[in-house]
């Protein structure tokens, strides 16, 4: 009888409570990976995305901004043609700096140079469009400057040969309103992107010239 009682017992609490207690474990060993991984080198994001090279296309596609929040974030995915699942975004969302706002400028150039040039007009358009439709709400306020700079640096991005692009550039560094990201970038964008139209300049700074 004592046997057939303790037959029940088991029974009745299955499934064992170490098997219970494991999975849990695993679960927050998985999550606890994602949140100490290294994330400081493409290479280390392309892993993290390994499984959804679509996702990892559309992150690089973000590197087009210093600040890649949710609805930029949706308007780029848009524009680029990626389906945006839930899975996606979350998976997405559990990137610190992605989440945070904050993307380091090393990293965020690295990203970008991993975005192919058609990736990138077509995020940079979509962030224009975003910023154009901002263009009543923002004007007279703290917030105008933001816009101006981030707006001009995604047209000279667009053109850089347009001459009112570089004007528009120059004004805004004699202005001492370009970040140390923001140089970097347009740097960037001329080395990278730009002299491959013809441009005679290799940094912004020979805009000045």
């Amino acid at each position: 009888l004592a046997g057939f009682e303790a037959l029940e017992a088991l029974e009745e609490f299955a499934p064992d409570p170490f098997v219970l207690w494991e999975t849990a474990q695993g679960r927050s060993r998985r999550d606890a990976s994602d949140r100490y991984r290294r994330w400081d080198s493409a290479e280390a994001h392309r892993a993290f995305l390994q499984n959804d090279p679509e996702a990892f296309r559309w992150l690089c596609a973000l590197a087009i901004t210093t600040q890649p929040d949710y609805a930029l974030t949706l308007a780029i995915g848009h524009a680029l043609g990626i389906e945006l699942t839930h899975d996606r975004l979350l998976r997405l969302s559990r990137i610190p700096w992605l989440s945070a706002n904050e993307p380091a400028t090393a990293l965020r150039l690295a990203l970008l140079a991993q975005c192919p040039p058609d990736d990138e007009r077509l995020a940079r358009q979509a962030a224009a469009a975003e910023l154009e439709a901002l263009r009543e709400q923002v004007a007279g306020s703290f917030a105008e400057t933001d816009w101006r700079v981030n707006l001009a640096i995604h047209q000279f991005a667009l053109d850089p040969r347009d001459e009112a692009h570089k004007q528009a550039i120059r004004e805004l560094r004699a202005l001492g309103l370009l970040s140390g990201s923001q140089e970097a970038e347009l740097d960037w964008i001329v080395q990278n992107r730009a002299n491959g139209s013809g441009l005679p300049f290799g940094s912004t700074r020979d805009l000045d010239a």
